[in-house]
C-alpha cells in the first residue's frame, strides 16, 4: 500500500517590499494626523473681539475691566487701584516731575494721568552737573573754577563724587556752589515731592498690544539723581556748620525712598531701596562727626525713630507683580508670538510662540496664579517663622520649573497632547520669569530693613559715646538706658546683631546670608593679606574708604571713582574729619 504525500499549503509569508510599505503607509498616517491635529491647534487662535475665556477669579485674579476683546484689562485695574485718593495736590510724583521737567520718550498719558499738563520746556528743571558746568561760565579758562579746567569733563565726575560723600566748601568747589545755588527751585520741590502723603506713579505703554512690564521708569530712575543732589547739599551744609538743615536733607532722601518703595512693582522698589541707601549713608555720617553736638545727635535719634521699615514684597508680589505677569500672558496668547526683544525668552521664542498659539488661556493663567500662590505662601512662611530659608525654598520651586520647562523640544512635542497641557507649560515658563526678582528684592528689603537698624544703632552709640568718652564694650550697654531692647536682624535668621571695637573705632554689623558670625568680615568690602583665609565671609557692614582731604584730592591721589560706602552696615572712627 503506498501513500502520497500532500502538497503544503501556500506561503504568507509577507517580504521586504511589504513591510516597507506597510512601515511608509503607517508613517505618513502619522504624518497626516500629526499635521491635522496641529493645523488645528494653529486654527484655534483668539479672534479679534472676542475674550479669550469668560474671566474668573481662579485664572485672572481680577475679574474687571475689560478691554475691547472682552479680556481683564490689568493696566486698567492697576491704574485705578493705585490712583485711589491721590490728587494733583497731594502725589509726590507730581512733584518730581516739577524737579525734573519733561522727559523724551514719556508718554502724554502719564501727565494726563497725573492729572497735569505737560510740563514746559522753559521751565528750572534738574540738570546733571557735567552738563551744567559745560554750559556754565565757571568752565571759562579765566574764571575761579580752576581745577575743572585743569582735569576738564573727566574730573567733574571725581568732583561730584567728592561732594556725594564728603562735606565741602564753596572755596573748594566754587563751580559746585554755583551749581547747587541754581538748582534752589529743584531742592524745593524735592523736598515738597519727599513731604507729600502720597505717591502715584501712572504705568502707561505706547501700544494696548505692549505688556506692563514694558512700561518706562523714566522719573523713577531720575528720582536717584534728585537724592544725590540732596546729599551734596547736605554736605555743604555740613562743612557750613548747618548740621541741622544737613539732616533735613538726608531725611528728606530717606523719605523720597520710601515714597517709590510703596510703588506698583517691585523694580520701583529696588529703586526706592537704593535712594533709602544713599540717605542712611549720609546719616551716618553725620552722625560720626566730631562736630555733630549730642543735642543735634538726639534730634537724629527722635527722627530716626519715625522712619518706617518696608514691608511691600510679599504684597506687591502676590498683587501688583501677579497681575502683571497674567497681563504678560494674556498680550503673549493675544498676539501669538514671542521674540526675544519684547518677551525676552531668547532662544525660546519659538517653542513659546507656538505654546502661546496653541495653548489654553485659561489654564495659562490658572498655573500663573498658581505659582504666584505658592510664592506668597513662602514669603508668609519666612515673616512669621525666622528660621524658613526662603532662599532656599525658591531655589526648590526654579528647579523643579527648570526640569519642567529647560529641554525646549519637550514644547513641540506637547502638540501631540491636548491644549490644556500645553496651556499649562506656557504657564509654568511666564510664572517662572518673577522667581529670581522676587527673591532678590526680598533680600534687599531686608537689608535696607537691617540698614535702618544699624543706623538707629549708630546714633544710639554715638550718643553712649559722647556722654562716656568712649564706644561700648558690647550692644548690651545700650539697653535698658538708651534703647529698650537691642532690635532683632530682619536680614538674617539669627535675631541678633555683631558688634566689635576696633582700632580705629567700632564696627556693628549683620550676619549676612550665610548667618554666620564672621567677625564684620567680607573680602568683597575689605581688602586682606589672604582673602582665601575669608572667602565664605558674608557679613554685612556700611565701609567707608580712608578719609580723603582736600589736598589728596588735588593731588589726585584717588582716582575718579566710587569714593564712598557700601551697603550692608555701619564701620565708624571717632578720629575722622
Amino acid at each position: 500500500m503506498s501513500s502520497e504525500t500532500s502538497p503544503s499549503p501556500p506561503s504568507k509569508k509577507i517580504g521586504c517590499r511589504g513591510c516597507l510599505l506597510i512601515l511608509l503607509t503607517g508613517f505618513f498616517l502619522f504624518l497626516a494626523f500629526a499635521g491635522i491635529w496641529i493645523l488645528t491647534a494653529f486654527n484655534s487662535a483668539p479672534q479679534p473681539g472676542q475674550p479669550l475665556f469668560a474671566p474668573s477669579i481662579a485664572a485672572n485674579y481680577v475679574t474687571s475691566p475689560l478691554d475691547a476683546n472682552g479680556d481683564v484689562d490689568y493696566l486698567e485695574f492697576i491704574n485705578q487701584d493705585a490712583s485711589q485718593g491721590v490728587t494733583p495736590q497731594n502725589n509726590a510724583m507730581v512733584k518730581i516731575v516739577e524737579a525734573i521737567g519733561p522727559l523724551e520718550g514719556v508718554l502724554a498719558d502719564f501727565y494726563f494721568r497725573l492729572g497735569i499738563g505737560i510740563p514746559p520746556t522753559n521751565g528750572t528743571y534738574f540738570v546733571p552737573f557735567e552738563d551744567w558746568y559745560k554750559a556754565s561760565a565757571m568752565f571759562d579758562k579765566d574764571a575761579d573754577f580752576k581745577f575743572l579746567n585743569t582735569y576738564n569733563s573727566n574730573r567733574s565726575f571725581a568732583v561730584w563724587d567728592y561732594a556725594i560723600y564728603h562735606p565741602w566748601t564753596p572755596e573748594q568747589f566754587p563751580g559746585l556752589a554755583a551749581y547747587v545755588k541754581d538748582h534752589e527751585p529743584v531742592f524745593r520741590n524735592t523736598v515738597a515731592a519727599s513731604q507729600r502723603q502720597n505717591y502715584y506713579a501712572p504705568v502707561v505703554v505706547e501700544s494696548a498690544n505692549d505688556p506692563i512690564f514694558s512700561a518706562l521708569l523714566s522719573y523713577q530712575q531720575e528720582t536717584r539723581d534728585l537724592a544725590r543732589l540732596l546729599t551734596v547739599r547736605s554736605n555743604l551744609n555740613l562743612a557750613t556748620g548747618k548740621t541741622q538743615q544737613a539732616i533735613e536733607d538726608a531725611f528728606a532722601v530717606v523719605r523720597l525712598g520710601e515714597k517709590l518703595c510703596t510703588s506698583n512693582t517691585l523694580v520701583e522698589g529696588l529703586i526706592g531701596m537704593a535712594i533709602r541707601g544713599i540717605g542712611f549713608r549720609q546719616l551716618v555720617s553725620i552722625a560720626r562727626r566730631t562736630e555733630t553736638s549730642i543735642d543735634d545727635l538726639l534730634r537724629l535719634r527722635d527722627s530716626a525713630k519715625q522712619l518706617r521699615l518696608i514691608n511691600r514684597v510679599s504684597t506687591v508680589l502676590s498683587q501688583r507683580e501677579r497681575l502683571i505677569a497674567l497681563d504678560a500672558t494674556t498680550k503673549l496668547i493675544r498676539n501669538g508670538y514671542a521674540n526675544e526683544g519684547s518677551y525676552y525668552f531668547g532662544d525660546d521664542a519659538a517653542a513659546m510662540s507656538m505654546l502661546a498659539k496653541t495653548g489654553d488661556a485659561e489654564a495659562a493663567m490658572t498655573e500663573v496664579n498658581s505659582l504666584y500662590d505658592e510664592s506668597k505662601f513662602i514669603f508668609e512662611q519666612g515673616k512669621t517663622d525666622p528660621s524658613f530659608d526662603v532662599e532656599q525654598a525658591f531655589v526648590q520651586i526654579g528647579n523643579r520649573i527648570d526640569f519642567e520647562t529647560a529641554n525646549p523640544m519637550k514644547n513641540y512635542f506637547l502638540l501631540l497632547r491636548n491644549k490644556q497641557a500645553r496651556g499649562q507649560q506656557l504657564g509654568k515658563v511666564l510664572g517662572s520669569l518673577m522667581l529670581p526678582l522676587s527673591d532678590a528684592v526680598w533680600r534687599a528689603e531686608r537689608r535696607v530693613n537691617s540698614e535702618l537698624n544699624l543706623l538707629r544703632m549708630t546714633i544710639e552709640i554715638e550718643i553712649f559715646k559722647r556722654k562716656n568718652g568712649s564706644p561700648p564694650e558690647t550692644l548690651d550697654q545700650l539697653a535698658p538706658t538708651q534703647l529698650t531692647e537691642i532690635p532683632s536682624d530682619p536680614y538674617a535668621r539669627l535675631p541678633s546683631y555683631g558688634y566689635r571695637k576696633t582700632d580705629s573705632g567700632y564696627r556693628v554689623y549683620s550676619f549676612g546670608p550665610n548667618q554666620t558670625d564672621d567677625d564684620g568680615r567680607n573680602p568683597m568690602q575689605e581688602d586682606y593679606e589672604d582673602e582665601d583665609d575669608n572667602g565664605d565671609a558674608d557679613d554685612w557692614f556700611f565701609e567707608e574708604t580712608p578719609p580723603m582731604t582736600w589736598q589728596e584730592f588735588l593731588d589726585d591721589r584717588y582716582p575718579p571713582s566710587d569714593l564712598g560706602m557700601g551697603l550692608g552696615g555701619f564701620e565708624t572712627s571717632p578720629n575722622e574729619p
